[in-house]
Formats: C-alpha cells, structure tokens, sequence
C-alpha cells in the first residue's frame, strides 16, 4: 500500500534502503543528512525519492519496452517449422523489474511506479512506447535486447538455412564478436573446466550377435570415433563426415541417449582421460552472464548474454529425427568455430542431457578424441559376468575374431597407425565394460486433456 500521510514527492530514502550498488552510491555521494521516510532513521545521506525515481526511468526508457508481438516477430513465433526459435520470454510488470533491478522494497517500489505512472515517458514519435505507459500497473515490459536478439537468432537462422552455408560473413562476424573476448577474465574464460580428468562414458548398439561379438573384441576401435566417410550421420554438434566424441557423465545416462529398442544389446564403455582436457561448459551460460543494469557499460554485454542463454537452451533442446538437418545446422557451425578458432584451443563442451533431466553429456573434437589401442597378449581370455546360459558361443565368436588376422583397409580402424604423431586422450578402461540388454522402455510425460465442445443449437446466444 502507498503511505499517504505524507506527499510521495517529498519522501526521502537512505542508502541503506537501497540494494542496488550504483544506486547506493548515488545517494551516498549526496551527503544530504536526514530522516529516512522508510526505515525512520537519521542516515548521513538520503535523498529524494523523485531523484531516485528519476534514474529507474531514465534506465526503463533505455532498456524496457511493452510486449509487443509484430508482423516480423509473429512469424518467427508462430511458425516453428521455418524459425525453430525457442526464447521464453520473460515479461514482468514495472513494480516487479524495479524491485529486482534497484534491488528496494514492495511498498518503495510500487511508490516509485505511483511517481513515475504520472508522467508521460518522453520519447521518439512512431515508437511504440509513445502509446503505452511504461510504468501502469498493467503493462508488462521486457528488455529490448530480449527481443532484438530474437530477431537476430531469427535472421541467422534463415540465412543458414536458406541463402548461404558456407560463406555466411554475417554469421562469421556474428559468431567471432560473440567469443572474441572468449579469454577476457570477466568474459566466458570463466565457464571453461581447465584440467577436466572425469571418466566419460560411450555407447554403441549391436546390431545383432556377430555385430556384438565384433565390437567386443575390438572395444577401443568399435566404441571410439569413426573417421572419414564412416562418418555417415550428422550430429548436434558434427556435420556428415566431421568425427567428435559424444560421451556421458554417467553410465544410465549414456545408455539413455543411444535410444536403443527394447530387445536389442547395447555396449557401454568406461573411458579415462590420459591428459586434463579443457571443456566449455554451455550449460553455465544460463546464469546471468550480464552486468548491473545501472552500469554505463551494461548495453555492451546485454545482447550477448541473451545469446549465450539462448544457445545453451539450442544445445540441449530435444529435436525430432525428421528436423534434424535443419536444427543441427547452427550449433554444428558454432562447434566448429569454437574447434577451430579459438585461441588458446579448447577441446570440447559439456552440455545437458535432451535425454535425462540434470544429467550432463560431452563432446570432444578432434584434437581430443584419440582412443588408445589395446596391447592384448596372445594368452588373453575373456569372460562375460551374469551369463544368460547362452555367452559360450559369444565367447568363441570374440576369440575367432580377435585370432584372425584381417587387413584394415577403412580409416575408422587405421587412423592412428597411418598417422603415427597423433597422440591418444583416451583409454577404455577394460574392467568396466558393459553388455546392457534393453528390458523395457519408460517414459514421463506433461499430460493435456482435448476435448471438443458441440455447442446446443437450443442455447440462446447472448449479446
């Protein structure tokens, strides 16, 4: 409620009564001596609250606008199959923001919005904001980066897709300004995992009893990275014949993300890292990445911290298998420019699971992705824990292969013998390796109910 023993204009409030820290400032540096009207203590510095009124508005009038859905915006909103873009918009009324953002009290902030309703937000004739009033009670605001970036997310996504895939310069400039300062201390230096050693796990789906045995007995081959054109399908993070290594933090989730059908053997593998790699966690870009609002330099990171929030929702939004040439288009160009143009390199990102909710996944590039061979004695021997009655002829099987002396010809299994200076960053650990058969299949699921009305034809209609 809105005290009205006294003339809101002629209130005071002291810094203590302040939260935000250039807002504090602001009234320490006054040096007014007084009565806070809020907390009824004599402060060494107070001043009005129409002058603090003064600097939230200049700020809204700079950074806020009403929701406002356009021609241009509507359709990227509205039609999902041409611009996949997937922003949450974050709309909130004025006595919301400014107790966020000035960092006061309910009952200070609805006072600040009583001041502020009464005046008439001076601004450009044609803009939208000249027709509402930014700070009534019904009006919901949003930043304007919010929807600028949109716009721009929109844009390259179109571009992408449908004028120009390899010699984009806007989305090269786009993507270099946005990771430039990648190295800066209060940049996205800060989200990188520096001497990441976490095992990761890996795995690969047999397609039937030979395909099993085959991957069993050339584990570090079969569940590592294939090269070349044994690199037949694109990936969120990969085009068609670019090689990564997509792993999971933990065995479930991995197993998770394969989709195997129920019936079917999946191969799931434990690896260990032989040297600290240097990951890009995207999933921290979904903090808030910007600085206080009343700082001068606040505009220059906005629009940046928009993007990063939206492309850490990208890299873990489920998409279907029919979209997935189009919806991979932009982070695989992202990936490779983080693969490839950052100095100095790092070797993979940590993102969310699409599969397991809070559960992380990897991907390392290719200077990182290298297994190490397995040195196996002649005299080895191999067992199968929890046998079903039917692993003796699985068993064989492994032997004969292992014991046959085949050329390799393809380049998924003689690519580090044909380049000898590459130099492994993983090793399957051989003590935990696992034959996982798929028993059944659960899913969880956000319930609608759709019902169709027929309307009585006896029911007067109403006027």
């Amino acid at each position: 409620m809105i005290d009205l023993t006294m003339n809101i204009e002629d209130k005071v409030i002291c810094s203590q009564c302040v939260g935000n820290k250039y807002l504090k400032k602001m009234v320490v540096d006054a040096s007014a001596i007084g009565v806070c009207s809020y907390c009824n203590k004599s402060k060494p510095s107070v001043i009005k609250i129409n002058r603090l009124a003064d600097r939230i508005e200049s700020v809204f009038k700079i950074h806020f606008s009403p929701i406002a859905i356009d021609s241009y915006e509507n359709t990227w909103l509205c039609d999902r199959d041409e611009y996949d873009f997937y922003w949450d918009f974050d709309s909130k009324s004025p006595q919301e923001i400014i107790e966020v953002i000035a960092g006061l009290s309910s009952k200070i902030s609805t006072e600040i919005v009583a001041i502020l309703s009464k005046r008439r937000p001076s601004l450009k004739p044609g803009d939208i904001d000249d027709f509402v009033n930014l700070f009534d009670s019904d009006t919901r605001l949003e930043e304007r980066y919010q929807a600028e970036y949109a716009q721009d997310w929109a844009k390259l996504e179109h571009d992408l897709h449908h004028k120009s895939r390899f010699f984009n310069a806007g989305l090269i400039n786009f993507v270099s300004d946005l990771f430039k300062d990648i190295e800066k201390p209060n940049g996205i230096r800060k989200f990188i995992e520096k001497n990441w050693i976490k095992p990761v796990y890996r795995a690969r789906i047999a397609r039937g009893r030979i395909d099993l045995a085959k991957i069993l007995s050339d584990a570090p081959t079969q569940l590592g990275v294939p090269f070349g054109r044994s690199v037949q399908k694109s990936g969120r993070m990969n085009a068609v014949g670019i090689p990564v290594f997509y792993g999971s933090l933990d065995r479930r989730t991995c197993l998770a993300e394969v989709r195997a059908a129920v019936g079917s053997d999946v191969v799931v593998g434990k690896f260990e890292f032989l040297r600290p790699v240097s990951l890009l966690n995207i999933e921290k870009f979904k903090k808030d990445l910007k600085m206080d609002i009343f700082n001068p330099l606040y505009s220059e990171t906005a629009k940046k911290s928009y993007f990063l929030h939206e492309l850490s929702i990208k890299f873990s939004k489920p998409v279907l298998p029919e979209d997935e040439a189009f919806d991979y288009l932009l982070t695989q160009y992202i990936c490779e420019y983080l693969s490839e143009c950052i100095d100095p390199p790092i070797d993979g990102l940590i993102f969310n699971s699409t599969q397991v909710k809070n559960k992380k996944n990897i991907v390392l590039f290719q200077r990182a992705l290298h297994v190490e061979k397995w040195d196996v004695p002649k005299e080895a021997s191999y067992t199968i824990s929890n046998e079903q009655g039917d692993e003796d002829d699985l068993i064989i099987l492994i032997e004969k292969l292992i014991g046959r002396q085949v050329k390799q010809n393809d380049e998924c299994s003689s690519r580090l013998e044909s380049e000898p200076n590459i130099v492994p960053t993983l090793r399957l650990d051989p003590e935990n390796i696992f034959i996982e058969r798929i028993m059944e299949v659960s899913y969880q699921s956000d319930s609608r109910k759709y019902r169709k009305i027929i309307d009585d034809p006896k029911t007067p209609i109403e006027f």
